[in-house]
């Protein structure tokens, strides 16, 4: 391995060709964009001259059915970092869990249950 750092195929000049997308698609504006892309459940981050053309490639997918989870802007991640980035993970309430730890800890340590 030579170290080089490979592009993500999502900034391949072909593949960012503002030609290839629906017209309809290009005269959005930024807040339409976005709000086409909520309907699909994708939270998208800012959208600006340099990303807009990647996020109506994803909505291209997002419509033609053809679009999976690996294929989100958080695709490069572990799955379940990712599902905490897409807003799709449980998370369990913080306070609850380090109490919970807190007094394993102290039961262990004989802090708690009437050892002195």
């Amino acid at each position: 391995m030579t170290g080089r750092k490979v592009a993500p195929y999502w900034t391949s000049p072909l593949l960012m060709t503002p030609s290839l997308f629906p017209e309809s698609l290009l005269k959005l504006s930024d807040s339409e964009l976005k709000k086409e892309l909520e309907k699909y459940g994708e939270i998208p981050g800012p959208i600006m001259p340099s990303t807009k053309n990647v996020y109506i490639k994803r909505l291209v997918r997002l419509q033609s059915g053809s679009a999976n989870s690996k294929d989100t802007q958080y695709g490069e991640y572990l799955p379940e970092l990712r599902k905490h980035l897409e807003g799709r993970a449980d998370t369990p309430d913080m306070f609850t869990v380090e109490e919970i730890h807190v007094h394993a800890f102290r039961l262990q340590k004989g802090l708690e249950g009437g050892v002195s």
